[in-house]
C-alpha cells in the first residue's frame, strides 16, 4: 500500500496493489489509528511541507511496537541549499543539462522543502511523538551532484570528508532514521544510536 500527493506518480508504480492519493502531512491521515505495523519512505521527507504533521501521523497510525523507517536528504547539504535557493524550474533544467544520465529515471527535480530535515530537528520530532529505540545513520556523500566539473567535485568531496570526520550530524547529506512506537504497558526508555559512513 502506498500514499502520495500525486496520482500521476502512483500510476507509475505498477508493483502496488493499493494506492491512495492524499497528503501525508494533512490532518486526517487516511488510515485508522494503530492500523499499521510499518511506515517506510525513501526520498519523501524532504518533499513534505510540514514534517511535524507527518511524524505525528506516522506515530498515530502505527500499532504499539510498530516501526518507522525514513531515508531522506539533509537540509544543509550543498546540493540541498542550492535546491532551496533556486526556482524549481531552473533546478530541473540544470539537473537535466548537467546530469543527462538521470533523465531516463525521471525521478529528480521535484519541489523540496527540507522542513526539519536535519538531525536535531528530526530528533526533536521523534521525542515529541514518543518514539523509542531510535537509530540514525548519517551519510556524507553528496559530491556526486557535482561530478560534471572535477574541481568542484573534489571540493565537495573534501567538504563531505570533513563534515563526516568532525561528526557534524546536522550537515549530513543523507539521513536514515528508524524508530518504534512504545508497546503498551512498557516504560518509555528511548535509546538513540548514531552511526555514520
Amino acid at each position: 500500500m502506498a500514499i502520495d500527493l500525486s496520482d500521476e506518480e502512483l500510476r507509475y508504480n505498477r508493483q502496488l496493489d493499493h494506492k491512495i492519493v492524499a497528503d501525508a502531512a494533512a490532518h486526517g491521515f487516511p488510515f485508522r489509528d494503530g492500523s499499521a505495523d510499518l511506515v517506510v519512505s525513501r526520498a519523501v521527507v524532504e518533499h513534505i511541507r510540514d514534517n511535524a504533521a507527518f511524524f505525528r501521523n506516522c506515530a498515530r497510525v502505527l500499532r504499539p511496537g510498530g516501526i518507522m523507517v525514513h531515508a531522506f536528504s539533509g537540509r544543509f547539504a550543498p546540493f540541498a541549499l542550492m535546491n532551496q535557493l533556486l526556482p524549481n524550474r531552473l533546478t530541473r533544467r540544470m539537473i537535466d543539462y548537467l546530469h543527462p544520465e538521470w533523465h531516463e529515471e525521471g525521478n529528480y527535480g521535484f519541489v523540496a522543502f527540507y522542513d526539519r530535515c536535519y538531525f536535531s530537528a528530526i530528533k526533536d520530532l521523534l521525542d515529541r511523538n514518543d518514539f523509542i529505540n531510535v537509530r540514525f545513520k548519517f551519510l556524507y556523500y553528496q559530491s556526486i551532484y557535482f561530478n560534471f566539473f572535477y574541481p568542484l567535485f573534489m571540493m565537495m568531496l573534501a567538504y563531505d570528508l570533513i563534515a563526516s570526520m568532525l561528526g557534524i550530524r546536522n550537515l549530513a547529506s543523507g539521513i536514515i532514521v528508524t524508530a518504534e512506537t512504545p508497546v503498551l504497558g512498557s516504560s518509555r526508555l528511548p535509546r538513540v544510536r548514531n552511526s555514520s559512513t
